[in-house]
């Protein structure tokens, strides 16, 4: 056997383990996200468009009801309020997202500090014991996305 692929044995290996590495690490992160997601009650995300507020959505999940409100962007009043409940389905494909995409192990702060206006939001995630809140202004967690599809479709579906 030559040196050359004597080396790419030991890369293959080496790739082959850090790739395994990897995958069991995020199966442990998504196991211990489940766990956290199975004791939380409701999710509260609430934004802001330049200083006034925009929205609230409440994913409850003792009372399998998800509420979104608008708000006019003029005069802060609520204009709108739309309530569904939701099946135990749809109650379970928000659990399962939001353990997938690590929802309960974000950070608690995403900040673009070269954006000054634009679009501010928290998400308060409920558990019986407490709350833990997520803030950002114009800058989110990787997995926002797939959460915050997953819940406004929790709104539209019903």
């Amino acid at each position: 056997m030559s040196f050359v692929s004597i080396m790419k044995k030991k890369q293959t290996k080496i790739l082959l383990f850090v790739f395994l590495g990897v995958i069991g690490a995020y199966l442990l992160l998504v196991g211990i996200s489940a766990v956290m997601m199975s004791q939380m009650t409701r999710i509260t995300y609430s934004s802001v468009y330049k200083g006034e507020k925009f929205e609230t959505i409440i994913v409850d999940f003792e009372e399998n009801t998800v509420q979104q409100i608008f708000f006019d962007r003029d005069t802060g009043e609520q204009w709108a309020s739309y309530e569904n409940s939701i099946d135990i389905s749809t109650k379970n494909k928000i659990k399962a997202t939001c353990s997938f995409s690590l929802f309960p192990l974000w950070r608690k702060s995403y900040f673009d500090r070269s954006v000054y206006d634009g679009i501010q939001y928290s998400i308060t995630r409920t558990y019986g014991n407490g709350e833990s809140i997520v803030s950002g202004s114009n800058a989110y967690p990787l997995t926002y996305d797939c959460v915050m599809r997953a819940i406004r479709n929790a709104v539209s579906d019903q």
